[in-house]
């Protein structure tokens, strides 16, 4: 994929996940930005996962975020928020855990398995034979999204780790 079109997938992406999740407005969630896209990017350079047609029209996409074991519990118990993840993430944190973080597909293209595919291609990816060792998790905020885990998890043969619920932390 040429720079050129890379580009116009990530404006889409952004504009769209602005469109589309900017409707929980939720100053603690991972905000569609290009500031988090780089960071995101930094932590790991195979984070965003694109699906287009032949003629290079963007069906969908998929995120994840290589953090800790640590900082994932945290999440999934709900001590820190979505956004403190990113936040507490940096380069040298140990990357055991990896949040399946967002994916959207373009509605007609739905129920498809791109959005189950592209995250079993990132997992797979991300952690090599080691996949037992890696604690995997999400936040499934739709039931299509939850439907995509328990793909997930049935393909692998393990467990995803989910946070339940609207985002209220405890402190």
């Amino acid at each position: 994929m040429n720079n050129k079109m890379n580009e116009q997938y990530i404006d889409e992406m952004l504009r769209t996940g602005t469109e589309f999740f900017g409707v929980f407005n939720d100053p603690t969630e991972i905000a569609s930005s290009w500031e988090n896209y780089e960071k995101i990017s930094l932590l790991y350079s195979s984070a965003y996962k694109f699906k287009t047609d032949a003629h290079g029209k963007l069906l969908g996409w998929t995120v994840v975020i290589p953090t800790s074991r640590e900082l994932a519990n945290d999440f999934i118990e709900r001590r820190i928020t979505e956004k403190e993840l990113l936040e507490k993430t940096d380069t040298s944190t140990a990357q055991n855990a990896l949040y399946l973080f967002v994916a959207f597909i373009v509605p007609e293209y739905r129920k498809k398995g791109y959005a189950k595919n592209m995250f079993l291609e990132q997992i797979k990816e991300a952690a090599g034979d080691k996949l037992k060792e890696v604690l995997l998790f999400a936040w499934p905020v739709t039931e299509e999204g939850g439907k995509t885990m328990d793909a997930i998890e049935r393909n692998l043969g393990v467990e995803i780790l989910r946070r339940k619920g609207a985002e209220k932390v405890d402190k």
